[in-house]
């Protein structure tokens, strides 16, 4: 807190004849009070020290790694915005510069040459590709057809075969029986009825019968008889059952209906595996077609790779640019070089400070003890005053800024304040000591 000189001697004075009062009471020595203590002085209702600060301050550094090729600048300089501080040695990046810038060329190149290209011909390639992919469905399609007939064939004959070797293993019936008879009796019939009409020709011949007529009666006779065995025969086998050579020739017959089923099948299954890729390739292939005829063909998709490639490679010219224009170290506001810790020749690494730029024309207060009992009464735009210790003098000033984080020293909560001039001061110097009084209004 500020001191209060008037209020010290009187103190002092008040002790000193406390302790002597045998002796008698010195004079006290009357010294001219400090503006905090003259009359009719308001005094506001929150104090704090403080010390000056420049307006802006920075501690500058590069932010990429380099060798020191030149300092233009010594501490105490005065120096503008965009004023050259430092600069690293460039030839690397320069070079970098011209490799990007070449990239950019030939991505360039690329996309003009990609643009030139025909869009008539991929509509024709498209088109071609969905006429053949609706050709393969529609050979799979038909080779589904196929195998299917042929499945449905083998059914049949499986199905023919069976009921032969079933017509071969059952036993006859009666009434197959009684019909076999029949046809054994007719055919004795006729066999008899022929050699009475061969006895009657043959006698007649010469007598209105010739030998050619007799001849015919014979064969009748021999036709008459091959009937009554085969019907014999027939009646014989109903009786007797099939022949194993029979039986043996239904079954293969079976077996071979039922492998071609087989083989039928597997061909159906291999055919209709391939219907769907087949329907795959014609939607994609009709997908390839809309997508050119609606303007975002091959071509178009190539545009826009080649374009995202000269994008790339002008980012590529954009950095590399950066990287040289980075390489100098410049002024961000006018200032003094308040600080110097780099020489040439010395390696730069990125994010460490070189030196140190300050606005000295333009300084302000800032609190270092401000209670967080008081902050709560300080509003920005408050007036204030403030006492320069090492001046002796008394400045006005505005609050301009509140913290909003606190800081602990020596276990106090403080908060900063920083508050604004309201005129110059010759001789007040960064880091000088000061008592601030905010007029709150309280």
């Amino acid at each position: 807190m500020r001191a209060k000189p008037l209020l010290v001697l009187l103190t002092a004075a008040l002790l000193l004849g406390c302790g002597h009062a045998e002796g008698p009471m010195p004079t006290p020595v009357i010294t001219a009070p400090p503006p905090w203590a003259r009359p009719g002085r308001t005094r506001g209702a929150v104090t704090a020290s403080g010390e000056v600060v420049p307006a802006q301050e920075a501690r500058l550094g590069f932010a990429l790694a380099g060798q020191v090729e030149a300092v233009p600048v010594t501490v105490g300089d005065r120096v503008t915005v965009g004023q050259p501080l430092v600069r690293l040695r460039t030839a690397e990046m320069e070079s970098g510069v011209l490799q990007a810038r070449a990239q950019l060329e030939v991505a360039r190149a690329d996309l003009a040459l990609v643009q030139a290209s025909p869009v008539e011909v991929e509509i024709t390639a498209a088109e071609a590709g969905v006429s053949s992919a609706e050709g393969q469905l529609a050979v799979a399609r038909e080779g589904v057809e196929s195998a299917q007939a042929a499945v449905e064939r083998a059914e049949e004959q499986i199905a023919l075969a069976q009921a032969g070797l079933a017509e071969l293993t059952a036993d006859p019936t009666e009434h197959e029986l009684e019909i076999a008879r029949h046809q054994i009796k007719r055919a004795e019939n006729e066999l008899w009825a022929a050699q009475a009409r061969r006895d009657a020709v043959c006698g007649r011949v010469g007598r209105g019968a010739t030998e050619a007529d007799c001849d015919s009666a014979k064969a009748a006779v021999g036709s008459a008889y091959e009937a009554v065995q085969i019907a014999e025969q027939q009646l014989a086998q109903l009786e007797g059952g099939p022949t194993e050579a029979q039986l043996s020739r239904a079954r293969a017959q079976v077996r071979i209906a039922q492998a071609q089923k087989a083989g039928a099948e597997a061909a159906l299954v291999v055919v209709r595996a391939q219907i769907e890729p087949a329907r795959a390739a014609v939607r994609q292939a009709e997908a390839q077609l809309a997508q050119v005829q609606r303007g975002a063909s091959t071509k178009e998709i190539k545009v826009e790779r080649a374009r995202a490639a000269v994008s790339s490679a002008e980012a590529g010219v954009s950095q590399a640019q950066a990287a040289l224009e980075g390489a100098v170290l410049k002024a961000p506001f006018d200032g003094t070089v308040t600080t110097l810790d780099v020489a040439v020749g010395e390696a730069a690494t990125p994010g460490a400070p070189l030196l140190t730029l300050a606005d000295l024309e333009h300084l302000r207060v800032e609190t270092t003890d401000l209670s967080e009992r008081d902050v709560a009464a300080v509003e920005v735009g408050q007036k204030a005053a403030i006492y320069v210790e090492a001046l002796d003098k008394e400045v006005a000033g505005h609050v301009v800024r509140i913290a909003d984080e606190a800081s602990t020293i020596g276990g106090d909560v403080v908060y900063t304040v920083v508050i604004e001039l309201d005129e110059e001061v010759p001789g007040l110097r960064w880091g000088m000591s000061v008592e601030v009084d905010i007029d709150t209004g309280e």
